[in-house]
């Protein structure tokens, strides 16, 4: 990899150069790609600790230790039955799922909103109608002392 430092108004840049895969690797989510490279780009810092664990990571090689079938399919105790997607994958599913997530609370916060503006609407009417009563009790009493 290398480190490509940032310039007044431009994020920091580390580019990871690639090999091209090992004939016995197993297919990731891109069977080919044209590049040879891929660009990270950091906007607040963290470019330093990054590079640090990634050629950490390289060195160590810790992914060559675990069971190509252990790193596809990890079992997650609260999805019984199903297969958890390990990389990047993994991250754009839970990426996804928590987007849904959000979608359906904001969805169900403008429901309240709207069950709430309808109930302030007749707050509203209830309190115009207590309002116009009142007035009429007062031109009533005002009425009576005139007499």
């Amino acid at each position: 990899s290398s480190d490509l430092a940032a310039g007044i108004g431009k994020s920091a840049k580390i580019v990871v150069h690639l090999h091209p895969a090992s004939p016995n690797k197993e297919p990731g989510p891109y069977q080919t790609s044209k590049y040879s490279f891929i660009k990270l780009s950091f906007k607040e810092h963290g470019q330093i600790e990054f590079h640090r664990r990634l050629s950490e990571e390289m060195t160590q090689k810790r992914w060559e230790r675990v069971p190509a079938s252990q790193s596809i399919q990890l079992k997650d105790p609260q999805q019984t039955g199903r297969t958890r997607a390990v990389g990047i994958v993994g991250i754009e599913r839970k990426l996804e799922e928590k987007r849904k997530e959000t979608d359906k609370n904001i969805s169900e916060a403008f429901e309240d909103l709207s069950k709430l503006m309808d109930k302030a609407k007749e707050m509203v009417e209830l309190s115009k109608s207590i309002a116009n009563k009142i007035k009429e009790k007062q031109g009533d009493i005002t009425e009576d002392r005139k007499s």
